[in-house]
């Protein structure tokens, strides 16, 4: 019997030794192995907790969502500032408006546009351009659509130069028009810029009014009269008169579907500021 129970605890104990054995090599990595998913899992948990409740510098949903209201409403505003800066319809300056010969329906308006020019307040025209407005040239080389919508130009120019005071202008140039590269992540139709170059004399303190009348506030200023000012240069011709010779660069805007509806074609070149001759009354049509 005894010998029988010896036997018996030899066999408990090899038991004992084969579940020690199994734990070790199989229960064992197993248990690790869930402590560590659990440990991942609360880990995941924390941090979908942090990202569902917020966490500084993040936002609820609904202080996402009004900002994103607001900064709808600020593009609004801006793509009707930029609406206001384009020079806006043709008028009688649009090519389709003629049933003739181009040619004698810009001649016609261009010798109306002189004589507005001359009413008061006058804008004095030097010798070289008050018959012809310096499209001696352009008026053969460049489209008759194009110098229509150079006249359109012009007439605002002297609208602007006549609320500021400008007494003569001595020298015109018609640039190329230039494509006007689309601000970044907006969905606007492409801007043609027309640009002149005008040579001009005037009173020391009309230099600061035109240049507000050529680029005015786009809410409060004069409808369609808003210019890109590329350049400008002015010297003093009488200090003891306060006269100023300058010659002012500028561009008024177009849609691209307007341009492309008068049949006027764009270059992709880089624009030309122009030049002009050193002295007054020279030859306006030597670029």
């Amino acid at each position: 019997m005894f010998k029988d129970e010896k036997k018996m605890l030899a066999l408990g104990g090899g038991l004992v030794v084969a579940w020690a054995v199994l734990f070790y090599f199989l229960v064992s990595p197993m248990w690790s192995e869930r402590e560590a998913t659990v440990a991942r899992a609360r880990e995941k948990l924390e941090r979908l907790a942090k990202l569902t409740k917020g966490s500084s510098g993040m936002w609820d949903i609904t202080k996402a969502n009004e900002s994103l209201k607001n900064e709808a409403a600020a593009l609004q505003t801006m793509l009707a500032e930029l609406k206001a800066v384009e020079a806006g319809d043709l008028g009688e300056y649009d090519i389709r408006k003629n049933t003739g010969d181009p040619a004698t329906y810009f001649s016609r308006l261009r010798k109306e546009l002189i004589e507005k020019i001359a009413e008061s307040p006058r804008v004095l025209l030097a010798p070289a351009i008050e018959n012809d407005l310096g499209f001696r040239d352009k008026a053969g080389s460049d489209p008759v659509a194009l110098n229509l919508t150079r006249l359109h130009v012009l007439e605002q120019f002297f609208a602007a130069a006549k609320a500021a005071g400008v007494r003569e202008v001595v020298a015109i140039q018609y640039l190329p028009p230039t494509a006007m590269p689309r601000p970044a992540g907006l969905e606007i139709e492409s801007l043609i810029q027309i640009p002149i170059a005008v040579q001009m004399r005037l009173p020391e303190a009309s230099l600061g009014p035109l240049l507000y009348e050529l680029e005015p506030n786009p809410k409060a200023g004069p409808a369609n009269r808003y210019f890109c000012i590329r350049a400008l240069q002015a010297s003093v011709k009488d200090d003891k008169a306060g006269v100023l010779d300058a010659a002012i660069n500028v561009g008024a805007l177009y849609t691209q579907a307007q341009m492309k509806d008068q049949g006027v074609t764009v270059k992709e070149e880089r624009p030309s500021l122009g030049t002009f001759s050193r002295t007054f009354g020279g030859d306006s049509t030597r670029y």
